[in-house]
């Protein structure tokens, strides 16, 4: 998101992009979701404004369907890897046991150590 800020964004632009930095993160976690609650501090006015945006709320709604829109013509617009765009590269970890899921490995580096003696790697 903050490809999206400028020093000198204002406030209706900052508002945006923390809204639809929220959105994002609630599609990527289950945990996250709203209400959505803001605090505005306008300067010299010596108070924050508190702000609620609700689950329910038309404006949400709204926000939701054109950053979803638009962030699937943005994902079409990125360019295809093609081979040679990208260098694979060597395996740097000992292979320590089966492949996790996903393919990642939960302890690559050993770096936790044996669960029953305690000792590391």
């Amino acid at each position: 998101m903050e490809l999206a800020t400028e020093a000198d964004l204002g406030l209706a632009g900052a508002a945006k992009v923390a809204l639809s930095s929220m959105i994002s993160t609630a599609r990527a976690n289950l945990s996250v979701g709203p209400p959505y609650d803001l605090g505005v501090y306008r300067p010299g006015s010596h108070r924050v404004a508190h702000v609620r945006i609700d689950a329910d709320s038309p404006f949400l709604a709204r926000l939701e369907e054109v950053w979803a829109r638009n962030l699937a013509r943005a994902l079409e617009e990125l360019p295809t890897v093609e081979p040679g765009d990208v260098e694979l590269l060597p395996r740097t970890a000992p292979d320590t046991g089966p492949p996790a899921r996903f393919g990642v490995t939960t302890d690559p580096y050993g770096v936790r150590g044996d669960a029953k003696t305690g000792s590391g790697a």
